[in-house]
């Protein structure tokens, strides 16, 4: 069976790699060290693809294939897969920027960009999780179907499991850094439970289906729920009640947000988004005349809003104006 053409790549330590298809049978690599040939054992995943480039970086080899993009590295006689990246794309190619940055190439889908963030899978010991929340750089909480929680460390990749004393699933989770207190929604109770203390208090007056929530100041939640879009008053043993709401208007909402750098606060609805302001008027946010409709609120470190949109791309928010507008035609996948 006729091979296919010798590959040569260059590590960064100055070892020289040959790397070698033939169709059907293992992948051949040979590093060049200590005046000889070593031969790698090397995975059997690559029967099953077509390479069509070889790139060296933090002695690692990126093999751009037909099936993604493999990432390799050496572990004694063997050659090991690190990780699998866009097994759904013909990749033809790889280059890593100064900024850590993978620019990827592909057969049919242009030019992809995979950030500069470390990716890793945890497994977890508990079944459907439904809610993450930021802690810290190193740890998050997982909201999980059976009403528990989990705190997992990425740096030791284990999982501590909370349990509360009710069973519906976390709808959402918000963290209150300044008092350690991470606020639990279960679809029908709600808890705060403090991280210093490790104690759980069940709140009052409960928000029902709360899909998202966020804080404003240190006593007032602004939440969008499958029945409100409100803001409610937070006391030491719960939420004021109904009738004691600072806003509410009932229709079903998709998402809360309020900013820490411009200190405004959107709501986002069935009818589209929407500016809460200082004396509560909710204003709409259009573009084109048409309502955005998002589930998807963030803030980035200028104090804009960005609003991923249901079919028409994305939305820079500055205030109550869109003051920038991304779609597939500005090349957004």
């Amino acid at each position: 069976m006729r091979p296919h053409p010798i590959r040569t790549v260059f590590s960064p330590n100055g070892n020289l790699n040959l790397v070698q298809e033939l169709l059907g049978e293992s992948l051949k690599v040979f590093i060049r060290e200590n005046d000889g040939w070593t031969s790698l054992n090397t995975p059997a995943d690559f029967k099953d693809v077509r390479i069509q480039s070889v790139h060296a970086h933090d002695n690692q080899l990126f093999f751009s294939t037909n099936k993604g993009v493999l990432i390799c590295e050496r572990n004694g006689s063997d050659l090991l897969i690190n990780q699998s990246i866009l097994q759904d794309f013909f990749t033809t190619d790889t280059f890593i920027d100064n900024d850590q940055n993978i620019w990827i190439s592909t057969l049919h889908n242009g030019l992809i960009v995979v950030p500069n963030i470390h990716v890793r899978e945890h497994t977890l010991p508990a079944t459907l999780p439904t809610r993450i929340e930021k802690l810290s750089n190193d740890h998050v909480a997982v909201g999980f179907e059976n009403g528990n929680i989990g705190i997992v460390s990425s740096k030791t990749e284990e999982m501590e499991v909370i349990k509360f004393p009710t069973s519906t699933a976390v709808s959402t989770l918000l963290y209150h850094k300044q008092n350690s207190d991470l606020f639990v929604f279960q679809k029908l109770y709600n808890y705060r439970y403090n991280l210093a203390t490790r104690k759980i208090a069940k709140l009052e007056n409960q928000l029902t289906t709360v899909k998202k929530a966020s804080l404003i100041g240190t006593d007032t939640i602004l939440y969008a729920s499958a029945g409100f879009i409100a803001a409610r008053l937070l006391k030491e043993n719960g939420f004021t009640k109904r009738d004691e709401f600072l806003f509410q208007q009932n229709i079903r909402g998709y998402t809360a947000l309020h900013t820490v750098k411009s200190d405004q606060s959107y709501l986002a609805s069935i009818e589209g988004l929407h500016m809460l302001t200082k004396d509560l008027q909710l204003n709409p946010i259009a573009f084109k005349n048409h309502p955005i409709l998002t589930r998807n609120l963030i803030e980035d470190n200028s104090g804009n809003v960005w609003a991923g949109s249901f079919k028409n791309g994305l939305y820079k928010i500055n205030d109550e104006k869109v003051v920038d507008h991304i779609t597939t035609d500005a090349g957004l996948a």
